[in-house]
């Protein structure tokens, strides 16, 4: 029985780490993702102003509770590791210092903390300049 727990920890652990790739649809300026995964990857350019919400549902005291987050509480590290956004004036709006591909991890920056439980992840970007 302790074997097949350790293997479902495992599973649920890898489960939450798994990158998914942030790709806009032709023509468009926002991504959507409704699932489970907490770890998101995309290239974006320097310039870039990224706006962000999640919709996370978690269960606080026995209750499931409904937590909404923006851009100033999600974390986007840069290419080279770099942290953009705007956390000394608390702007919910991301931009994007260094172009390349950056990373989101919901989990580690204490959003998406319902782990396992549904998010939802709506990101949209200003075209790049060309």
């Amino acid at each position: 029985m302790k074997m097949i727990a350790t293997a479902i920890l495992a599973l649920l652990s890898s489960a939450a780490y798994a990158d998914v790739q942030i790709k806009m649809a032709p023509g468009s300026q926002c991504w959507i993702y409704q699932g489970t995964d907490t770890r998101y990857k995309g290239a974006f350019s320097a310039g870039q102003a990224i706006t962000i919400a999640i919709v996370d549902t978690q269960i606080i005291d026995g209750q499931a509770k409904v937590i909404v987050t923006d851009g100033r509480d999600v974390w986007f590290n840069g290419p080279d590791l770099s942290l953009d956004g705007n956390r000394e004036t608390n702007d919910p709006v991301i931009v994007i210092k260094k172009s390349g591909e950056h990373q989101i991890d919901l989990w580690e920056h204490k959003t998406g903390l319902g782990y396992g439980q549904p998010l939802f992840v709506k990101l949209c970007a200003t075209k790049p300049k060309r």
